[in-house]
């Protein structure tokens, strides 16, 4: 699997899971340029993970509103930190309610930039 399909899955995941808690307008972000590329346009495309983005595509239009972002990797030093748990463990988890301590302080320290509105 090539790293554009595998950030194409956990997308795909991530969505999954969002259906079940919200139908709230939704972002989008990925430091993956090709992926928020394919997501973003309105005609299909051959890349490998062509599939994985039409199965998105779907899984999103239960919702109001969605919009995509490219954000550079440096604002995902979460998501990285996941993967590379996921690596090591060789599978995938979701954690409700609390956060696996190697991302604790990542959380902490992203909470602490969010805007106050």
């Amino acid at each position: 699997m090539s790293v554009e399909d595998a950030e194409a899955a956990a997308c795909l995941e991530g969505v999954k899971l969002l259906s079940e808690w919200s139908r709230n307008p939704t972002v989008i972000e990925s430091d993956c340029h090709n992926l928020v590329s394919a997501l973003t346009a309105k005609s299909d495309n051959r890349a490998s993970f062509s599939n994985i983005v039409k199965e998105i595509k779907s899984w999103l239009s239960v919702f109001p509103e969605v919009s995509f972002s490219k954000v550079g990797r440096e604002c995902n030093r979460v998501a990285h930190e996941l993967a590379q748990l996921a690596k090591r463990c060789i599978h995938s988890a979701v954690w409700r309610d609390q956060s696996p301590t190697c991302v604790h302080e990542l959380l902490c320290n992203d909470c602490k930039r969010l805007p106050i509105e």
